[in-house]
């Protein structure tokens, strides 16, 4: 912020959106760090930044944002996030691949927003997308794969989901097969009795997915029952 100034700089993601209660203990790091947050879900916030920035419009409209204005910090309404559908492929132009400590490239996708489960007590991830659960169609999922190995020129992904439900990675592996996309994945999952079909897991294999990141937190049936876990040891 020192070495430009003028630039004006936004702030937002899981962290942002948990502090935001709390903004007023922030009001030292406005101009010093950033110029403002944006909280929740940002596509449509981020872009309309954007535009009132380059038009030099107020940022009274611009939702989900809270800003430093006549010495005093202004919070924006929270507006319905965009279906997630209606979103582009992401993009990752201009990032620096070559200084990551990976022997090839891994690009990050989500598939979903939020936990289908969403019961843990110990966890709010959810939270930040207003405790909502919505996915991504599978042909969408599919095409954004086929868009980014492309112009990225690799074929390593991992799903960045909090968790992928069974019937959900049964329908996303038919598509990859279907559309037959030459893959090698990672992804997490939960302990869930439907993991032990045979047919499912080969489908898995056989879509690319290279590994599988499970959530044990106790071996202890009182301590899943008291999480919330819906699991058993």
């Amino acid at each position: 912020k020192k070495q430009y100034p003028h630039v004006h700089i936004v702030v937002g993601g899981s962290i942002i959106t948990r502090w935001a209660s709390e903004y007023n203990q922030l009001a030292p790091l406005f101009h010093q760090c950033f110029d403002s947050l944006i909280v929740f879900e940002g596509e449509r916030p981020l872009t309309m930044l954007a535009r009132a920035l380059e038009n030099k419009e107020s940022f009274k409209t611009v939702p989900n944002l809270i800003y430093f204005e006549n010495n005093s910090i202004s919070v924006n309404s929270v507006e319905k996030p965009l279906d997630i559908d209606s979103l582009p492929t992401p993009v990752f132009d201009d990032l620096p691949f070559n200084q990551y400590l990976s022997p090839f490239l891994v690009l990050p996708i989500l598939t979903s927003r939020g936990c289908y489960w969403n019961k843990c007590t110990f966890c709010d991830h959810s939270f930040i997308y207003g405790n909502r659960y919505s996915v991504r169609s599978v042909q969408n999922v599919a095409s954004d794969l086929k868009k980014l190995s492309y112009r990225y020129k690799t074929r390593y992904f991992a799903f960045s989901d909090e968790a992928v439900a069974p019937e959900r990675m049964r329908q996303l592996c038919i598509e990859i097969q279907k559309q037959k996309l030459n893959l090698a994945y990672v992804t997490a999952i939960r302990f869930e009795s439907a993991y032990e079909d045979d047919e499912l897991v080969e489908s898995m294999k056989a879509s690319g997915l290279k590994a599988v990141f499970v959530g044990f937190e106790s071996g202890s049936e009182i301590t899943l029952s008291a999480m919330r876990k819906g699991t058993s040891p």
